[in-house]
């Protein structure tokens, strides 16, 4: 399951956080890829924003969407890294975001 939550695909976090809520691991990566998601859209919102500026904002924007969408399936990917392999690599924002989302929950 950890694997299906972990794609990059939106909305794949919904089914761990609606069917597997229990289980602790599909609960902390559909809770991280929930981040990435909302990072995505937030890259998005300024590249639209961004766009507006006169001259060179469309390419400003464009710059920054595709940040966006580098660091959503760069997250995605070490997502399953870190599932796959014995080799650990710390995720320190998005772990840090998902700890104050859920102090902020419960």
């Amino acid at each position: 399951m950890v694997y299906l939550v972990s794609l990059p695909f939106f909305g794949t976090w919904l089914i761990g956080f609606t069917f597997y809520w229990e289980n602790q691991t599909v609960r902390k990566y559909s809770g991280i890829s929930f981040l990435n998601f909302l990072y995505f859209l937030g890259f998005l919102l300024v590249s639209v924003l961004v766009s507006w500026i006169p001259i060179a904002g469309p390419w400003l924007g464009n710059i920054i969407h595709l940040m966006g969408i580098l660091i959503y399936l760069g997250i995605s990917g070490l997502l399953l890294y870190n599932y796959t392999s014995a080799k650990k690599i710390g995720l320190t924002i998005p772990e840090r975001h998902l700890s104050h989302l859920e102090s902020y929950i419960h």
